[in-house]
């Protein structure tokens, strides 16, 4: 009783509109900052969009300098492999953009968008954040097909999806399938499969942020970076609410090095966030959570943040003795699944037999880089490289990168051993929402950006702030 008192005190504090503090100096120069760099940015986009014809002109003239046997050509174009790529995240999307130049590739996705995930638990406390985050998927000269994938074979995917209200089945060949489907968690973190609209997302999170503003009071169960970051999100915007977390390790955020998870721990407990660390959650009735020892906690809202799980029920039956205990396809080191020469996989619906990493936006995309060079490799019939050697260097690791938002002006950015915290922690991670959201739009600026950023992340991780060697093997 005592526990359900503690969370659910403050009954009527905190309902109604955002309540967030105005702004101090540190939160002004981080607006100031952000807008300079959004001025910059744009100007460099306008600037890139006027020399694009330009420079297409310019690719054409050569090309039609160049000798060519025409009918060769015509030869090769006729031979270009059937490439089916599912999921159009992270990985599908970085994947097609490489393969799209030497195949015919298909994607297949249940949404007609993209969404920024990284940066949606902001849209709890801003529902139109969303629209920062999302665009249309469109990505010539790739064919994109809305629909449930319900099945993959060793040839082909079955594909459910609705034609004028309508059920309907096709199946799809391929001569090489790329796996790219990701993860699920659980609530409106991640979109469910009718939500296949923007319109429909945004409708979600109109409900979730109104579901809160009435909220005396929240709980959230899990502490990973998901957690934390909730947590943060809502105790920013809503400081009169009675924010709690609760979790079942020491400390917040295991995967990050002990400074990074001390500043976090700090900043929620500075601002009236209730810890409770060391509890496990044993079991939810509704509006309440029974904790390991019998203690009640009880709030009108409870966010279960306890990870995510693989996307993979399509193949549940032509790969199951290669999905491990949590249902990730198990893959080699060239990111082939096992047993499996034209069917490869990236992301988070992956387990390496050699290697481990934390599953992040952009590992999801390093491996996706690696399996379409594969893929490429194959088809020309030349060696194929291991990850994440062919990547960044034999002997050298992926780098650690986590950005972790602590509302709209704090936060922890780390790559390896370098670790920020504070308002610049907040703009580095508003650049790396910004541009990458740009680039999936398609725009010069964005694409420029990450081509340059890719480059300079792995000669910084490779000479200067070097990564952690990771030997523990999945096998």
């Amino acid at each position: 009783a005592a526990g359900a008192a503690g969370a659910g005190a403050g009954a009527g504090a905190g309902a109604g509109a955002s309540e967030e503090v105005g702004y101090g100096m540190g939160e002004l120069l981080v607006e100031v900052v952000v807008l300079l760099l959004k001025g910059f940015l744009v100007s460099v986009d306008l600037l890139l969009l006027a020399v694009q014809p330009v420079m297409q002109k310019l690719g054409d003239l050569r090309r039609s300098w160049g000798v060519r046997n025409i009918l060769h050509l015509k030869k090769e174009e006729k031979k270009k492999k059937k490439v089916v790529v599912i999921g159009a995240s992270f990985a599908g999307l970085e994947a097609s953009r490489h393969l799209s130049k030497h195949a015919e590739v298909t994607i297949i996705e249940e949404r007609s968008f993209f969404e920024y995930t990284p940066g949606v638990l902001r849209c709890f406390v801003d529902p139109q954040h969303f629209y920062s985050l999302a665009c249309s998927l469109h990505l010539p000269p790739c064919q994109i097909v809305t629909g449930h994938v319900t099945d993959v074979q060793a040839k082909q995917v079955v594909v459910e999806f609705d034609h004028g209200g309508e059920k309907q089945v096709r199946e799809i060949p391929f001569d090489y399938c790329l796996l790219a489907m990701g993860s699920s968690y659980n609530g409106a973190i991640r979109p469910r499969r009718e939500e296949k609209t923007m319109s429909c997302r945004a409708m979600t999170w109109m409900h979730e942020n109104s579901k809160l503003q009435q909220a005396p009071s929240a709980l959230v169960v899990g502490a990973g970076l998901v957690g934390v970051e909730l947590a943060a999100e809502i105790i920013a915007v809503y400081p009169s609410k009675r924010v709690t977390l609760v979790y079942g390790t020491q400390d917040v955020c295991k995967e990050l090095p002990p400074p990074a998870r001390a500043y976090i721990r700090t900043w929620l407990k500075e601002r009236g966030v209730i810890i409770k660390s060391d509890r496990r959650v044993s079991d939810f009735r509704g509006d309440e959570c029974v904790l390991d020892d019998g203690q009640t906690l009880q709030a009108p809202l409870i966010y279960r943040c306890l990870g995510s799980y693989p996307r993979s029920d399509p193949l549940q039956e032509e790969f199951e003795d290669k999905l491990d205990s949590r249902g990730a396809i198990r893959v080699n080191s060239f990111l082939q699944v096992i047993g499996c020469s034209n069917v490869y996989a990236a992301g988070d619906v992956t387990v390496h037999a050699q290697h481990t990493e934390e599953k992040t936006g952009y590992t999801a995309e390093q491996n996706a880089k690696l399996a379409a060079s594969n893929i490429v490799r194959d088809i020309e019939g030349k060696e194929l490289l291991s990850y994440p050697d062919g990547l960044f260097g034999e002997g050298q690791a992926t780098p650690t990168i986590f950005c972790v938002s602590l509302s709209k002006y704090d936060g922890v950015v780390i790559f390896n051993s370098l670790i920020l915290t504070g308002k610049i922690a907040a703009v580095f991670k508003w650049l790396i929402e910004w541009t990458k959201v740009a680039s999936m739009r398609g725009r010069p600026v964005g694409k420029l950006f990450w081509q340059v950023a890719d480059v300079a992340s792995i000669f910084l991780s490779n000479y200067i702030f070097r990564p952690k060697k990771d030997s523990k093997s999945l096998a």
